[in-house]
């Protein structure tokens, strides 16, 4: 399974360089909104709950560990996941993978991620 990892690599490279070129010829710079990490509570964590239901669940962190079990690190497929749901409009999912990076950076991705699992 070792030849997953460059060819892994090079996709998620071709997808970034291929964003930017996109971006570029849109004749917009690139921007890109602001996902944040912060800990969310009330109607806010409610809203997240939902548009990150059990099958999307596992659908993620499937993703997730392929990804990582890769050789990816999980801060460059959680910011690229996030990116990625971002731009496709689901926003929900797209702010609790933010919160997961920001909680494995912070070191407490558990307590960050509890309401979700």
């Amino acid at each position: 399974m070792t030849g997953w990892r460059p060819l892994l690599a090079r996709i998620l490279a071709d997808l970034r360089r291929l964003d930017a070129a996109l971006t570029r010829g849109l004749g917009k710079p690139a921007e890109r909104a602001p996902l944040s990490g912060d800990a969310v509570r009330g109607p806010a964590r409610l809203r997240r709950r939902l548009a990150f239901g059990p099958k999307v669940r596992a659908d993620v962190w499937q993703l997730i560990a392929d990804v990582v079990k890769a050789g990816i690190s999980i801060q460059v497929t959680t910011e690229t996941l996030a990116e990625g749901f971002r731009r496709s409009g689901r926003k929900g999912r797209a702010l609790v993978l933010a919160e997961l990076r920001a909680g494995v950076l912070d070191g407490n991705a558990g307590e960050r991620l509890a309401p979700y699992v």
